[in-house]
């Protein structure tokens, strides 16, 4: 007796329509960006002064989808704009999606600090206090009332430089920012300088130096988010909220070996700006 044949088994298609369906929406979402011209609404928005009409472009929230990353998304064309005055009209003006207005806030507090931006949202809610009681606003009157700090970051992973090396490093270029010297500049000569490739037998040292970039931080927020994925270690916040405008630290950071690779690594902090709460 034979047995009985067995019916030839298709391959799975389950990936095909899901590739499909996002090949289809990046399309989509492709064609739509054509329509929008990013470098136009950047100049828009430097040329921005008060009591112009906010572009309606600006207001209208653009996700980033899942697989691409478009000039012309929210987040891309708002974290480029430096213009405070536009970035706090655009985050009260009626009627703003509530990711817009939060994207906004990031990037006013990135661009002016929060003692400038918690002052301007001040007066806005004095003067429209409807506007304070949307949840959006809420949010950042419960944030304007923790303290904040607003830093600089410089990192030695201790993977490419033993501890007391990588305190000695950054100890140096911390005393060349106490000495005003732009962070941008000490950055950039000591990455040209410890990046390139030295093996044991040229006799250096091997040291990357990385960069966190800026960041203002607070206890309900210790992260660059939604324009960068830089945070700093809840252990580092309280002395970064006790230092004053100007200070230099380099703290420890332990136990990365489990959420990050390279181990441990030691941090530079300059801090630009500390903020004490007040009545928002």
């Amino acid at each position: 007796m034979h047995a009985p044949a067995l019916a030839p088994r298709s391959a799975p298609r389950a990936a095909a329509p899901r590739a499909s369906a996002l090949f289809a929406t990046s399309l989509l979402l492709w064609g739509s960006a054509q329509s929008i011209d990013a470098g136009e609404l950047e100049r828009s928005a430097a040329a921005w002064r008060p009591g112009d009409c906010l572009p309606a472009e600006l207001l209208a929230y653009r996700p980033r989808a899942a697989c691409l990353h478009l000039p012309s998304d929210s987040a891309v064309v708002i974290g480029g704009i430096d213009n405070l005055p536009l970035l706090v009209a655009l985050a009260t003006a009626t009627g703003a999606p509530e990711p817009v207005v939060e994207l906004c806030l990031e990037q006013a507090l990135r661009v002016a600090g929060p003692a400038r931006v918690y002052a301007e949202l001040g007066r806005a809610y004095r003067e429209r206090p409807e506007l304070a009681a949307e949840p959006v606003h809420q949010a950042a009157q419960a944030r304007a009332r923790e303290p904040h700090a607003w830093v600089d970051a410089l990192y030695v992973r201790t993977s490419d430089l033993p501890e007391p090396e990588a305190r000695a490093l950054l100890a140096a270029l911390g005393a060349r920012l106490e000495a005003g010297e732009p962070l941008e500049r000490v950055y950039r000569e000591a990455l040209g300088r410890e990046r390139g490739l030295r093996g044991p037998d040229a006799g250096a040292e091997r040291a990357v130096v990385g960069n966190l970039g800026d960041l203002v931080v607070s206890p309900s927020k210790r992260d660059a988010a939604p324009y960068r994925y830089a945070q700093i270690p809840e252990e580092h916040l309280g002395a970064l909220l006790a230092a004053p405008p100007g200070a230099v630290l380099v703290l420890a950071e332990r136990g990365r070996g489990s959420t990050a690779p390279g181990g441990d690594r030691i941090v530079l902090y300059r801090v630009r700006e500390h903020y004490a709460p007040a009545s928002v």
